[in-house]
This record gives C-alpha cells, structure tokens and sequence, in this order.
C-alpha cells in the first residue's frame, strides 16, 4: 500500500468520521470503498477495473464491520 496525502473540506471529513464510526471501520476504509465505487466498470470504459475485485473487497469490508461491531457489542456486555 501506499500512503498519500489529501485535501477535503471539514464538513466532508466530518461525514466521513460519522460513516467510519457507523460501519465499524475507518477513514481509510471509506476512501478505498468510495474510490472504488467511483471507478467501477458500470457507465465507464476502464478495462483495469475487475468487478470481482471490487466486489472481493467490498464483501471484506463487510466482513471486517461486522466482526469490528462484534467486538464492540462485547464490550458492552457486564
């Protein structure tokens, strides 16, 4: 992976930090789901983009929310 820098405005942040905390994930996690979704195959003439790939990391996203909240619904329990 690579590291880069990014310019947003505050309020987009702040939407992205909500989402984040909602889904159980990161900032980082949101960016690589919106960037992919932006790049998809659907409307757009990228050959690069591999649907299964796509898919491939959105199920895990799904997969690492879901065990993130497990761990926080435990947490909470006396």
């Amino acid at each position: 992976m690579v590291r880069i820098n990014l310019s947003i405005q505050d309020g987009l942040l702040d939407m992205v930090d909500q989402a984040a905390k909602k889904d159980f994930t990161t900032r980082s996690d949101i960016m690589r789901t919106a960037l992919l979704w932006y790049l998809r195959p659907q409307g757009r003439d990228l050959d690069q983009a591999d649907a299964k790939e796509i898919l491939k990391v959105l199920q895990h996203r799904r997969s690492r929310a879901a065990i993130k909240k497990l761990a926080s619904d435990a947490d909470l329990q006396p």
